[in-house]
């Protein structure tokens, strides 16, 4: 007996070591990804509505918290597709890739284990539903741009409802149609060859610079070096064209058709709504469903331009519909992925930002009222999948509230600004400057916290010119890399000009356009939930802090993975004890 002790004994202490969690099946399990969330994008959520007297996130109101890492299997800077795949599948993988190891070999992912278990799934998103983070829960590709692929994916994955934004490239362009096999092929034959042309031409041209090294001959030596970077140009070319050659002879090979018309046949009810009407009709019983809000083919509304609309087709509304049409006695598992605070990121978009994130929070709030009717079987985990834009805060709180003077997105700015260059008339550029007002609350004249000094209005006039087609000659720039970009003839664009200058009167600074290394906070509520974020079985390497370059935001070293995660969430989805 006390060998069978001790023996117990061993092993509760060696998971304990390992870092391995038990969990029990959970009947309702809510996942939230904030694509592109972090630290940074929490704070200043967070502190804007401090500084306007209102209530905090729900999400940082949570009980239980985790700092995460991100890192893909080949890079610490991770991408939606490999992070995504981490939080699905349990599994590393290396940039670009969906539901596949670094080897290439299929991942089941939580959400396809919770349909085999009997329970009914759903997958929601702001942006295109065969985008990288919701295509991670159904889709096998070694790259994640294959949207075809992924939309055909989508339809087979049985799933019982998808909701958010269009199916993207739902018909591939016409050379990846069937009857252009033949000649794809031949195409990928003179590209492979011309690659490796390119190899051998490689090979000639080291020989010939180490020889001429050694015989002293600059002259010869320079010239190889000019052919070395012709031919790598000509290599980087033929490379690029081989990959999609090869993505569109893989398109042409699984043609089924459009996307949305494959998914009518094979039992999906699809519903294209411009308003909440046609989605609000839905009923429980209806079949699986793809509901697309706002536009045919793109993503959702922006939450900012969506202000006041009452028939916004917002996460919020499509996650309480999911709950309306998934519950059933076996439970649910939901996917619900806030993914243009990602894009409002990668263009340093603040104002945007700061309302995407309040509409992922408005979601999450959802599903945590639904937890009130069932305490003890409903588990909510929020998590991001990476950081975006390298966002810093060294402002104020005071100066934070002025991101509520910005009323549209850039996007919305953007276009308004492309209709007024095709109008006639005069006075153009003052009508761009007030539309500036409108979208940014950015004030060129009086006095305020949003009125710009001489050098911005200036270099902001400057670029609102060219925009409408007209010429200006000022290098004048109240920022470095904007003048330098001006003087060196590319044009940083009102729009780059506009979203910066809310930011600095916001108090914020971005440090790049892509993503970053920084850990994400992972937050749950329910059933389990403390359980669910136990510490992880990290490295030291993995262990290591990744600053926000703001010393006032204070980064938790990473206690877990994402792809702890991932594993966590099968065990959850596991069948139920009924």
């Amino acid at each position: 007996m006390k060998k069978i002790i001790a023996a117990a004994v061993f092993c509760w202490l060696l998971l304990v070591q390992l870092g391995a969690v038990e969990l029990k099946p959970v009947k309702y399990v809510f996942l939230f990804i904030g694509d592109g969330t972090s630290y940074p994008q929490r704070e200043a959520a967070n502190r804007y509505l401090k500084a306007t007297n209102a209530e905090p996130l729900f999400i940082d109101a949570m009980p239980f918290h985790r700092s995460t890492r991100t890192a893909a299997a080949n890079n610490v800077v991770t991408d939606s597709a490999a992070s995504g795949t981490a939080i699905a599948c349990g599994s590393k993988t290396n940039k670009n890739m969906l539901g596949l190891a670094p080897d290439g070999s299929l991942l089941e992912s939580c959400a396809t284990l919770a349909r085999k278990n009997g329970r009914k799934v759903g997958i929601l998103t702001s942006v295109t539903l065969n985008n990288a983070t919701p295509a991670a829960f159904y889709g096998h590709q070694d790259n994640r741009h294959n949207y075809y692929l992924l939309g055909t994916e989508l339809v087979k994955s049985g799933f019982d409802y998808f909701a958010g934004g269009a199916v993207a490239d739902a018909m591939p362009r016409s050379t990846a149609r069937p009857d252009n096999i033949p000649a794809l092929k031949q195409r990928i034959a003179a590209l492979e060859a011309e690659i490796e042309s390119c190899r051998k031409a490689n090979a000639r041209i080291d020989a010939g610079r180490q020889e001429a090294r050694k015989t002293g001959d600059n002259a010869k030596f320079e010239a190889f070096q000019k052919e070395k970077k012709a031919n790598s140009t000509r290599w980087k070319k033929a490379h690029d064209q081989l990959r999609y050659a090869n993505q569109d002879l893989k398109t042409a090979e699984n043609f089924v058709g459009n996307i949305m018309d494959y998914a009518k046949q094979n039992g999906f009810l699809t519903i294209f709504s411009r308003s909440r009407e046609r989605i609000s009709a839905l009923k429980p019983g209806c079949g699986k469903v793809i509901a697309v809000g706002k536009t045919l083919s793109g993503p959702l509304q922006w939450e900012i331009d969506a202000a006041g609309d009452v028939q916004a087709t917002s996460l919020a509304f499509l996650t309480a519909k999911g709950i309306e049409l998934l519950d059933n006695q076996n439970g649910f598992f939901m996917m619900i992925e806030g993914g243009k605070i990602d894009w409002s990121c990668h263009g340093n978009d603040a104002g945007t930002m700061l309302r995407e994130v309040l509409g992922f929070d408005d979601a999450v709030k959802v599903a945590a009222d639904f937890a009130k009717r069932h305490p003890q079987d409903t588990l909510i985990v929020v998590t991001g999948d990476h950081e975006t834009g390298g966002l810093c805060l060294p402002g104020t709180p005071e100066q934070l509230k002025n991101l509520g003077a910005q009323k549209h997105s850039a996007d919305y700015f953007s276009r308004k600004l492309r209709q007024l260059k095709k109008e006639d008339g005069e006075d153009k550029l003052a009508k761009a400057k007030a539309l500036v007002t409108e979208c940014f609350g950015l004030q060129f004249d009086g006095e305020g916290p949003m009125t710009m000094n001489a050098d911005e209005k200036t270099a902001l006039e400057g670029a609102l010119l060219r925009a409408l087609g007209e010429k200006s000659a000022i290098e004048v720039g109240f920022y470095d890399n904007a003048a330098a970009a001006i003087k060196a003839g590319k044009n940083p664009g009102a729009v780059f000009l506009a979203t910066l200058l809310v930011s600095r009167k916001s108090g914020l600074e971005w440090g790049t356009q892509g993503h970053t290394a920084l850990p994400v906070r992972t937050s749950a509520m329910g059933a389990q939930a403390e359980e669910f974020l136990a510490p992880g079985n990290l490295t030291e390497e993995q262990k290591k802090p990744y600053y926000t370059h703001d010393p006032k935001i204070e980064v938790p070293l990473p206690e877990i993975d994402n792809s702890d995660i991932g594993i966590r969430l099968k065990q959850v989805v596991a069948p139920l004890q009924i």
